[in-house]
């Protein structure tokens, strides 16, 4: 009779920590599967942007054709194009401050939701993965020109933020058009976006449960993080000019862009430069502050794709 009874104690200790793992587990899972759907938000563009602009609302499929939505400000024929790549959680009206002066300056310039995101099809997020097929359709979209005046662009510069700009790196390994870049907030994975958008800054979250955090993920999003490192890419686009905005007041991140920088090799024919600004992430630049941002992104864009 006791030793029935020490072997049940023994198969309910052996139990309890199976059962913490499980509950572990699926809280873990469920935590990232929150993370990588965030809500879809669909905004209205601005009667400001259209009493200075005209554009037409476009459709296009990525380079694995899930159908997305844009917003194309035309230019005159032959001008370079600029795409403009929002984070995850936004869409392409956020982008306005940057269109409208682009546009001014001369360019073609295409707003678009993200896969999952505003108007476009598809589910989640992959903080850059996915999103860099995206890019890949978009640039595509540019290059063929259309019959309503539209001329195939030659060369295109790509300006993302935060997620926008880790799928922005990862399109430019793809796509040599890609010839100019302004990188807001890059960060060197999708983990350590994951990371951020579960477990805020904690450094117990970045020693713990960055491994099986990104199992989750992978598994989730049927990828590997490994195989897409925004930090691995960078150092080899070669011939490009890249841009690196290092967010002001996010010490975490901007010591991540400035990690990046410090990889880009010297070229003889192309420019890696860092700047320190507020960053246009939140959506939330106004005054002089907006007004620098737009003059830096716009003034490197048109010193180096010529419009």
């Amino acid at each position: 009779m006791a030793l029935n009874l020490s072997k049940k104690r023994l198969a309910a200790l052996v139990a309890i920590p199976g059962c913490v793992l499980l509950v572990v587990g699926g809280a873990l899972f469920w935590l990232v599967n929150h993370a990588v759907h965030p809500p879809r938000i669909v905004e209205v563009v601005g009667e400001t942007v259209t009493s200075l602009v005209r554009y037409e609302e476009v459709r296009f499929p990525s380079s694995d054709r899930v159908p997305l939505t844009g917003l194309l400000f035309r230019n005159r024929p032959g001008a370079p194009a600029v795409v403009l790549c929002h984070d995850s959680g936004g869409e392409k009206s956020r982008l306005m401050n940057i269109a409208v002066p682009l546009q001014k300056a001369g360019f073609v310039v295409l707003a678009f939701d993200f896969r999952g995101h505003g108007e476009s099809d598809g589910n989640g997020t992959s903080f850059g993965i996915e999103e860099a097929r995206d890019i890949l359709g978009a640039v595509r979209f540019l290059a063929k020109g259309d019959d309503q005046g539209r001329t195939p662009a030659e060369e295109v510069g790509v300006y993302g933020i935060g997620m926008g700009a880790h799928a922005a790196i990862l399109a430019a390994r793809e796509d040599v058009l890609i010839r100019a870049l302004v990188l807001d907030g890059p960060y060197p994975d999708a983990g350590w976006k994951l990371r951020r958008e579960m477990f805020g800054n904690s450094g117990f979250a970045d020693r713990w449960l960055a491994a099986p955090s990104e199992f989750a993920f992978n598994f989730l999003r049927r990828t590997r993080i490994a195989r897409y490192r925004a930090a691995d890419v960078l150092p080899a686009l070669t011939g490009r000019d890249i841009l690196l905005i290092a967010p002001a007041g996010d010490h975490a991140l901007a010591e991540e862009v400035r990690t990046l920088f410090d990889t880009i090799p010297e070229q003889r024919n192309a420019d890696g430069s860092l700047v320190t600004l507020p960053s246009a992430g939140a959506g939330t630049l106004f005054g002089e502050n907006l007004q620098l941002y737009r003059q830096r992104v716009v003034t490197f864009f048109t010193s180096r794709l010529n419009p």
